[in-house]
């Protein structure tokens, strides 16, 4: 089985911050929810890079959902990476943060 490298870009991980950071707000044990949906989320794509599909409004990415927010991830054969771009809330404006 090919396993591929996830890596994931400064934008993304400041993404994570602000979603924790929000969701810590509500109640305790929120944002540690989503960082384990998250988690396990990212692991199934190591394993499976393609068991998400194509974002609809932009090819260019693959999209998974977990929970209420998007993860974005472009998908590199050659080097066997999974990059990750964006996790946005699914209500956002997600065209404009995708640009």
């Amino acid at each position: 089985m090919m396993v591929y490298e996830l890596k994931l870009l400064k934008r993304a991980a400041t993404d994570i911050e602000d979603i924790c950071r929000y969701l810590s707000q509500f109640y305790p044990g929120t944002a540690g929810r989503f960082l384990d949906a998250l988690e396990q989320s990212l692991d199934g794509l190591t394993q499976n890079p393609y068991m998400y599909a194509e974002y609809e409004g932009n090819k260019a990415y693959h999209r998974a959902i977990v929970q209420d927010y998007l993860v974005f991830y472009k998908i590199f054969k050659t080097s066997k990476t999974i990059r990750i771009y964006r996790i946005l809330h699914g209500k956002r404006n997600i065209e404009f943060f995708l640009r």
